[in-house]
């Protein structure tokens, strides 16, 4: 009896996948989603001011741009972010005002990013307020 039902089961999977590859419609083609993905993040970030809060680095030099949560909160907001199903750029777009609020966000190049995590702030800002 388990044998015949074995069979039965090997029998039905190679008519459905027959059946599959038959009658399968062509996927329609899908647009690059490097470029889509890309295309987002540079509209997420111009949504921010369009450069480095700190360095004025421009969208010219976007791969180098980062996303920072102002109030230092970031792994508060991925569990957020992940129970929404929606990513941070995804996020930026859709919010009112993403630059204040809990988890507030600027765009910071890496080098600015890197100092404010590992020095507590940026030169250019400790400079910018030794000047004024």
């Amino acid at each position: 009896m388990r044998l015949l039902l074995r069979r039965l089961r090997l029998c039905l999977r190679a008519v459905r996948a027959v059946y599959r590859a038959h009658y399968r419609k062509p996927k329609p083609a899908r647009p690059n989603k490097r470029k889509h993905r890309e295309k987002m993040r540079r509209r997420a970030i111009r949504r921010l001011g369009g450069a480095c809060a700190c360095c004025g680095l421009g969208l010219e030099f976007a791969r180098v741009l980062t996303f920072h949560h102002i109030n230092q909160n970031g792994d508060l907001h991925r569990p957020v972010l992940s129970a929404l199903s929606i990513g941070l750029v995804q996020w930026v777009l859709t919010r009112d005002d993403p630059g204040s609020g809990l988890f507030a966000v600027e765009v910071l190049c890496e080098v600015c990013h890197k100092m404010t995590h590992e020095a507590g702030r940026c030169p250019h800002r400790w400079r910018s307020r030794q000047a004024a």
